[in-house]
């Protein structure tokens, strides 16, 4: 037992270091297309790849969860700005983002939360005229394969999520359903990525 407990280490140890930044990266050019002017990003962790990908003067901003990952982004990308707190706590965004934003992303965050409809009602609030919020999440089958692979390899859900498990998978159509009947706003565009692994949709104001 002491053995297939190390063994599981490894496998979660090369997933956090290998698999999990290429996730990032392949997420963050997948949404490249579509960062304009301001930018929030909710739910950054600690790779903030985005920041990367944006034009000089492009205003960044990223929101996280984890204490340690925004301390680290604010010592290693000093030039943009970074806040620690909890989304799902009501009205906390709109209590602290006092300005609006021509791009909101959310790459791998609403499969975390217990109630995506509310903080996207706050984010249309943060949108400027004609902006647009970008969300990627696992598709069904992304998911469960994610799931299939923990479980053959012994992994609790946890220990590949960095903090929270999946609460809850999407599809195309739930997830139209999110942004048109929710909050109001227009399909721009929808595409599967990763070999129809993961997906991207994209509501414009």
């Amino acid at each position: 037992m002491a053995g297939l407990g190390r063994y599981t280490r490894f496998i979660t140890n090369i997933y956090a270091h290998t698999g999990a930044p290429y996730l990032s990266k392949k997420r963050s050019y997948a949404v490249k297309p579509w960062l304009k002017g301001d930018v929030l990003d909710i739910g950054c962790g600690g790779e903030s790849s985005l920041a990367d990908l944006l034009d000089e003067g492009q205003r960044y901003v990223c929101i996280d969860i984890q204490e340690d990952a925004i301390q680290r982004l604010r010592e290693t990308k000093p030039e943009h700005e970074f806040y620690c707190f909890d989304i799902e706590e009501e009205g906390k965004l709109l209590e602290i983002m006092r300005s609006q934003f021509d791009t909101i992303v959310l790459l791998a965050v609403i499969e975390h939360l217990k109630n995506p409809a509310a903080l996207l009602r706050q984010c249309r609030s943060l949108l400027k005229p004609n902006g647009c919020i970008v969300i990627s999440t696992p598709t069904p089958r992304g998911d469960k394969l994610m799931r299939a692979f923990k479980r053959a390899f012994g992994i609790k859900h946890e220990e590949l999520e960095e903090y929270s498990p999946h609460i809850t998978n999407f599809d195309e159509q739930t997830l139209g359903s999110l942004l048109t009947s929710d909050n109001h706003l227009r399909v721009a565009c929808y595409k599967k990525f990763e070999f129809g692994l993961n997906q991207l949709i994209v509501g414009s104001k």
